[in-house]
């Protein structure tokens, strides 16, 4: 037997922030798991056009503050465009604002590793499934899938209503506060 070390592949995926990810990669790949899966999903099918007109907005895969930035700018950029509605602009903005709140204090989608850290991240894992099973959808997690997304459709609607209607409220009492 030899005592001579064995080197294993690393992950070469680069992060927006310049960072290269460094996990294991998957034997005969130069890519981790993660990152193999990250690239097959977003990897689009050749000469598939846009959908009915519609160019996606090319996102960047949310795995620390730089891309979430990046991710921020590229829908204002489509919103400023006209290339996206306001209803549309909100919801993928509040959309976003949620996968930033999942990086959490470290900036990214991997926690340090101490005990302590580990313990805060379970609470927070813990406080999180809770507000997912009190959430706006929770009573539709049994409905078959079709059923779900529309639904689903319906309540983002009422909900992006109901900001919309706020903001309108906000607006008029304010024009109304300046005329006094």
């Amino acid at each position: 037997m030899s005592n001579a070390a064995v080197v294993v592949p690393q992950c070469t995926h680069v992060k927006t922030n310049g960072e290269v990810c460094g996990s294991p990669a998957v034997s005969g790949t130069e890519f981790c798991y993660h990152h193999s899966a990250v690239k097959t999903a977003l990897s689009r099918p050749e000469g598939k056009a846009s959908f009915e007109g519609f160019a996606p907005i090319p996102f960047v895969f949310p795995e620390d503050r730089a891309s979430m930035q990046i991710n921020f700018f590229l829908l204002l950029q489509a919103f400023n465009e006209q290339r996206i509605d306001q209803k549309t602009y909100r919801l993928m903005l509040s959309l976003l604002k949620a996968m930033a709140k999942n990086l959490g204090k470290t900036g990214s989608l991997v926690e340090a590793s101490n005990e302590a850290a580990n313990k805060e991240t379970a609470s927070k894992k813990a406080a999180s499934k809770n507000e997912e099973e009190e959430g706006p959808f929770a009573d539709l997690h049994g409905l078959p899938q079709e059923q779900f997304n529309a639904a689903a459709r319906e309540r983002v609607d009422k909900l992006l209503d109901d900001c919309a209607a706020e903001g309108q409220k906000k607006a008029a009492a304010a024009n109304g506060n300046g005329t006094h």
